[in-house]
Formats: C-alpha cells, structure tokens, sequence
C-alpha cells in the first residue's frame, strides 16, 4: 500500500497531496517503482492502480517540475528586459527634461 504518493488514474491532488517536501515526493515516486509490483493499492481512490500508473504519474510530475523551471525561467528574463525598459524610459524622460532646460 502506498498512500497519497501515487494516484490510479488521476493527477495528484492539489499541490502535490500537500506535499511538504516535493523532492521527497518526486523520490518517493522513483522508490515505489524500485519494488516489483503488479497491482498497487494507493488508498483514498476507487480503483487499484498498475506499475503503469506509477510511470505514468513519474512522468507527469517530471513535466511539471521541468514546465515551472522554464516558466520561472521565462519570467525571470521578463522581469530583466521589463526592468532594462524601464530604465531607458526613465533615462529617455530625464533627457527630455534636460534639454528643455
């Protein structure tokens, strides 16, 4: 029995189960599927779950994690090239202001 780790069908709950140490939750992911297995009853769902259902869901949080480094990523750069615009427009108005002079 494995509970709250890996869910049969669906995507794990909101916030990954509440996990509260999310590396911990990713490995505990790769340490279930270390066992031989066939069937896995997962607990709080209405079906048991198969080896492929723990691939399946690896693989999703895997793309989750690497989906939220990229979008992390892209805001990041966002925030430079926002923060380096708005510098040239202060600059540019301080210019302005400076020749009117």
């Amino acid at each position: 029995m494995l509970v709250d780790i890996v869910f049969p069908g669906w995507v794990p709950f909101k916030d990954l189960a509440i996990a509260e140490d999310v590396p911990g939750f990713i490995k505990a992911h790769e340490q279930a599927l270390s066992y031989p297995f066939d069937t896995l009853v997962a607990g709080h769902l209405t079906r048991l779950g198969t080896r492929q259902d723990g691939v399946t869901q690896i693989e999703f949080v895997k793309d989750l994690k690497s989906s939220a480094i990229n979008a992390t990523n892209k805001y990041a750069n966002f925030t430079i090239l926002l923060n380096k615009l708005v510098n040239l427009v202060i600059l540019g108005r301080c210019l302005k202001r400076t020749m009117m002079t």
